[in-house]
C-alpha cells in the first residue's frame, strides 16, 4: 500500500482512554505512518537493525526520509503478499 492509498485511511482504529506509555508510542507510530495494528505488528517482525534506527529516528533530512519511505513501502508490499 503506497503511502498515497494510506493519506485518507478511515479502517484504522486508535485506542483511547488510560493508555500505559508503551501503548502511547505504538499510537503515536501508528498515526504517523497511518498503518493498523497487523501492519505494525509485520513491520515491527521484519525491521532490520539498520532499519529500526531510521524508522524511530526523531530528526530525518530528505535523504533519510526518502530512504525510510522505501522501507516503509517494502514491508507493506510484501505485508500484502503475504496476507493473500
Amino acid at each position: 500500500m503506497s503511502r498515497l492509498s494510506r493519506k485518507n485511511r478511515t479502517d484504522i482504529e486508535y485506542k483511547s482512554g488510560k493508555l500505559g506509555i508503551n501503548d502511547i508510542f505504538d499510537e503515536m507510530i501508528k498515526s504517523t505512518y497511518r498503518i493498523d495494528d497487523s501492519e505494525y505488528d509485520y513491520i515491527c517482525e521484519h525491521l532490520t537493525e539498520e532499519d529500526s534506527k531510521i524508522f524511530l529516528s526523531e530528526e530525518l533530512d530528505f535523504s533519510k526520509k526518502r530512504e525510510l519511505h522505501k522501507i516503509l513501502n517494502k514491508l507493506l508490499l510484501q505485508y500484502e503478499k503475504n496476507k493473500i
